[in-house]
């Protein structure tokens, strides 16, 4: 569940596009995303198994060319990384929206557990920026090399896997009514799952035998069968002109997992299984050059005393 609301808080963010004047002046976007009840299956295990999972959990900040990261392989919760010169910083794993106040950006990712005998996969990320003048950032939340593992699949014999799990994302960007051209608010919303070959008779190392992306239609998947597709968790709002831009569906599914798939028979051999999710968001606020101001103040300086000698 989202630790916020998404659409009062971007009826307050639009509130700016109505405005005239610079009291709103800024270019904001946020992504977010919670992967919950994610579970692995296959359809006999004797005939399949998994080595133990090396998760990444990352995130990363910067504003003006400025950045940091944190987080890495083997890390399952990468503290919040604050990019440097943000007026506002948040806090780690809160994952709550700041919304329009200052400069700032920021991304945190947490894998919150993994796949056991008892616990469920479970990982959220969140992306957000706000650059109130000139200038411009980037952020992300990355739980990656798999959103929430890569494992090793052993096949004995002939058999399949199956990945379910449930979703709950949430995107917005703004651009307010004084945005320049050459001002954008960008935010992405990626979640994948990909199964490649590392020694399998007859196939070449590093081909993909599954790959998965859900886009909120069942049967875009390559190497199995989609089962449930709930919403749209692979898409990009993007935001060039005064306006804004929002996406907070609720994937509600009609029984069971929100999100399912099976692959393909599997032929004997070793696999990499790769579930990755990432959320980023990037801002860009274009004003005047300070040389463009001084030359718009001379031509209407000359225009005031070209009126000035007609009226005489």
């Amino acid at each position: 569940m989202k630790p916020f609301k998404l659409l009062p808080l971007a009826a307050c963010l639009a509130i700016g596009l109505a405005a005239t004047g610079t009291a709103h002046a800024n270019a904001y976007a946020m992504s977010y995303d919670s992967i919950s009840n994610g579970f692995i299956f296959v359809n006999d295990p004797t005939l399949l198994s998994f080595a133990a999972p090396q998760s990444t959990s990352a995130a990363n900040a910067s504003l003006n060319g400025i950045g940091v990261s944190t987080g890495g392989a083997g890390v399952l919760d990468a503290p919040v990384a604050n990019g440097t010169g943000n007026t506002v910083n948040q806090v780690n794993n809160a994952f709550s929206v700041l919304g329009q106040t200052g400069t700032y950006s920021w991304g945190d990712a947490q894998i919150v557990s993994e796949q056991s005998a008892n616990t469920l996969l479970n990982a959220r990320n969140m992306a957000e920026t706000n650059i109130a003048s000139g200038g411009f950032s980037a952020a992300g939340g990355n739980n990656g090399s798999g959103t929430l593992l890569t494992v090793l699949v052993t096949v004995t014999q002939a058999g399949f896997i199956g990945i379910q799990f449930d979703a709950d994302p949430a995107m917005f960007v703004l651009l307010s009514a004084d945005a320049l051209s050459g001002s954008q608010a960008r935010a992405d919303l990626r979640a994948t799952a990909t199964l490649s070959v590392l020694d399998v008779q007859g196939l070449n190392a590093g081909d993909t035998v599954f790959s998965w992306a859900p886009n909120g239609t069942v049967g875009a998947i390559t190497g199995g069968t989609e089962l449930a597709d709930a919403c749209n968790l692979n898409l990009s709002l993007i935001q060039t002109v005064p306006g804004s831009q929002s996406y907070d569906p609720t994937c509600a599914a009609t029984g069971g997992p929100e999100f399912s798939a099976v692959s393909n028979i599997l032929q004997p051999g070793l696999y990499e299984l790769d579930l990755a999710m990432a959320e980023n968001v990037a801002a860009r606020f274009s004003v005047p050059e300070p040389g463009s101001l001084a030359l718009l103040g001379a031509g209407l300086l000359g225009l005031g005393l070209s009126r000035r000698r007609r009226t005489s």
